[in-house]
């Protein structure tokens, strides 16, 4: 006899009277997480991956292969005048073709049924141009007759044949019956998740729910995912961390469901629902999918703490700074869906503190049973001197036992073994902070920075967090820019207090972010400690060094990197205020697209616009030049003057030349690589990178592509996450000076 802390069925599923108290309670809580779970199912199943081609493009198809049909038709009749009389007579062909499209949707229903919706609406369209073009009789068919007379019927002043409106009626009537049959999956059922008659026993008796196992940390129960009329069933099982009280899964659990739309969820629970990290898994295409905890400070008046994914059309800046966590779900392999990334739950913090003790937490909770992976060099002598020399500190030396395979490149270490080396397995939590464009709201930002760490394969000692500021709707990019000086006080508190609880920091900026940096950055730079070029090393190295603090009463951070990408900051403000920021800065990388469409039309508003309402300089005694569109060589020599060329296409000297001096006569950082020696000028601190040929998940705008674009995710990650210069960096090829190009062939390069 079993106890009611455990329950088996060996022949099938078992009525609630047969459990004991405690397994009643269990399995109540369990029911609760499935209705959050079918939630997050049905989500999946009514949206679907986003598709090559959508409704819209098979019906634009459609009409088209209609109309060449049609003219095709007239054009046989006009040559053979009874060539239309036998073409009615195949009625065969038409009906074999439309034969052939039902089974293959058929097909694709019941064996990847994704879009089914679209599908079927799809191939009906098909089937209604190919019968109405083969029955097209010009004669007969859509002509306004001159005496009233009509053989088949007349609607309005068109009269149409017999058998054009048989096959319009067949075809409304097929179409109707379609959309009610999907009416149920696609507005019944998310109308009863919606609301409260979902929780109960209505969704236990559609779906036809059964017991099947019932143990301490486990529970297994059987399903019909379609309802009472599918055929077959599907089993969900949920191993973890339970709470006694409630049932409830509540702390590290995994969720495994075998339906098509079904999904293996492992990471934390908190009261009923997956929350915090999680890695899932869909089961029947293999997408796959990770939520986070982004935090973020604002002081945004149109983006309410509630309704993160809101703002208005006009700028609108709050009276003082809010702090708080945003757990994030996006996709980052197989089918991607469009509606993640999504802010799946949101919690407010009441200070800095509070949310980087949570997500620090999170992180450390990650790094646990990471299994890290080290990478070992075998470099010359002299380049181990040469590295030496350029580090602050310099090179430990530490004797490792190594395991290896005789004939393979990799060897294996104990944990144990590096014990006299922890920062290469345990390295200190680091903060990187983003800064989004204009007419970006806040949970758009959130998803955008956790969609780059997923994607990206972000290190995980890096810590996001997002400043956002009000970015105003597609008309306010100016009324965005002009507010942006106004956020100084709040940016320079939040990087204070961040300083606290953190000695590194990255600043990621995209698009207009670039511009709200530099506008902000008389405020805010004291909030950094100098960097090496500040104490006068200017001697390039192999990574990007950390600087130690001032002393223990220094809450100052180390601007380790700064990156722009598709920077929208005008070039004078750039060249004005960069020696500055390289004072704190100690690597500097810019994302350069030369054909970046929003950028182009950026640069000649601005060039319309008068100067004295973007607040620029008067009289105009430089270009208009955006940073982001404008691929020229800048860096700082040893004295920490600019060099460059990029000073020239500004001042309006050298417009059809890049190279802006003779390399001979400047100081060269010699960086040689495997791909044979490459020299930049300067040390290195300064990198552009040349976006300008990669295309590969690139919209025609090419602007905010930096997020889903695995070239440049990737790389943004070596840089933040793994300290790479561009010249370490393997997707990197060296240019000319201090540019580089991605190694990626054209889109149109296919064989």
């Amino acid at each position: 006899m079993q106890s009611s802390s455990e329950v088996t069925a060996g022949s099938g599923a078992m009525s609630s009277s047969e459990f004991g108290v405690a397994t009643q309670i269990q399995i109540a809580g369990i029911y609760e997480a499935f209705y959050v779970m079918e939630h997050r199912r049905l989500r999946r199943s009514q949206h679907g991956p986003i598709p090559v081609k959508g409704l819209a493009a098979n019906v634009m198809l459609a009409v088209q292969v209609l109309i060449m049909f049609t003219v095709l038709m007239n054009f046989l009749r006009a040559s053979n005048s009874t060539w239309h009389v036998a073409l009615l007579r195949w009625w065969q062909v038409p009906a074999v073709i439309s034969a052939a499209l039902i089974a293959t949707t058929v097909v694709h229903t019941f064996t990847e049924p994704e879009h089914t919706l679209s599908a079927w609406l799809s191939v009906e369209v098909y089937i209604w141009c190919l019968w109405t073009a083969w029955f097209f009789v010009p004669e007969e068919d859509f002509f306004i007759p001159n005496d009233g007379k009509c053989a088949g019927a007349l609607v309005g002043l068109v009269c149409i044949s017999q058998a054009q409106l048989i096959i319009h009626k067949v075809f409304l009537s097929v179409l109707s019956a379609t959309c009610v049959l999907h009416a149920p999956h696609y507005v019944i059922m998310p109308c009863l998740v919606s609301c409260d008659l979902w929780r109960g026993r209505l969704v236990l008796w559609w779906r036809c729910v059964q017991v099947v196992i019932v143990q301490p940390g486990l529970t297994r129960f059987s399903y019909k995912p379609q309802g009472p009329l599918c055929f077959t069933k599907a089993e969900c099982t949920y191993r973890g961390d339970i709470d006694d009280a409630t049932g409830l899964p509540h702390g590290q659990g995994e969720w495994s469901d075998t339906s098509y739309h079904g999904e293996c969820l492992r990471g934390k629970w908190v009261h009923g629902a997956p929350a915090g990290e999680f890695m899932s898994r869909q089961y029947g295409t293999g997408a796959q999918f990770q939520q986070r905890g982004v935090g973020y400070a604002t002081s945004r008046a149109d983006c309410k703490p509630d309704r993160l994914g809101t703002s208005s059309l006009l700028p609108e800046k709050g009276q003082e700074l809010r702090y708080g966590i945003g757990h994030v779900e996006v996709s980052f392999a197989g089918g991607f869906f469009p509606f993640l990334p999504s802010v799946e739950q949101h919690c407010a913090k009441e200070s800095v503190a509070n949310m980087a003790a949570a997500l620090k937490m999170s992180c450390e909770d990650a790094r646990k049973d990471m299994r890290h992976v080290l990478s070992l060099e075998v470099v010359a002598d002299e380049e181990v001197e040469h590295s030496t020399a350029s580090m602050d500190c310099g090179l430990r030396l530490v004797e490792v036992p190594l395991r290896f395979i005789e004939g393979q490149e990799a060897a294996f270490v104990s944990r144990s073994a590096l014990a006299l080396a922890p920062s290469l397995t345990a390295r200190d939590l680091e903060a990187l902070v983003f800064i989004h464009g204009y007419n970006c709201d806040l949970a758009t930002a959130l998803g955008r920075i956790a969609q780059t760490f997923a994607l990206g394969h972000m290190e995980a000692h890096v810590v996001p967090f997002v400043f956002s500021y009000s970015g105003g709707g597609p008309l306010s990019y100016f009324g965005a820019k002009t507010q942006m000086h106004t956020y100084g006080l709040d940016l320079r508190e939040f990087l204070s207090e961040l300083g606290y609880h953190f000695r590194e920091v990255h600043i990621l900026t995209h698009s207009c972010g670039a511009a709200f940096f530099f506008k902000n950055w008389n405020d805010i730079k004291d909030c950094f400690v100098p960097s090496r070029r500040s104490c006068g090393v200017t001697a390039p190295s192999r990574w990007v060094p950390k600087v130690s603090r001032a002393g223990p009463d220094d809450s100052r951070l180390h601007l380790a990197t700064l990156t722009l990408m598709n920077p929208d900051v005008l070039v004078e403000q750039f060249v004005e205020l960069l020696p500055s920021v390289m004072q704190a800065a100690e690597h500097l990388t810019a994302y350069v697209d030369n054909n970046d469409g929003a950028l182009f039309w950026g640069t000649w508003v601005q060039k319309l616009v008068p100067r004295w309402y973007q607040q620029r300089a008067q009289p105009p005694s430089t270009r208009t030049l955006l940073l982001g569109n404008t691929l020229r060589d800048v860096w700082l020599d040893a004295s920490g003057a600019l060099q460059g060329s990029l000073l020239e296409e500004l001042a309006q000297r050298g417009r059809g030349s890049k190279a802006g001096a003779d390399w001979s006569d400047l100081e060269l950082a010699s960086g040689g690589d495997a791909r044979g020696g490459a020299y930049i000028p300067g040390d290195g601190s300064i990198e552009l990178i040349d976006c300008s040929n990669i295309d590969a998940n690139v919209h025609n705008l090419r602007h905010s592509y930096y997020m889903l674009n695995t070239l440049m995710v990737e790389d943004v990650c070596e840089v933040i996450g793994k300290r790479l210069p561009a010249l370490y960096r393997h997707r990197l090829a060296h240019a000319e000076a201090n540019i580089f190009n991605f190694i990626a062939p054209p889109k149109q390069v296919t064989r």
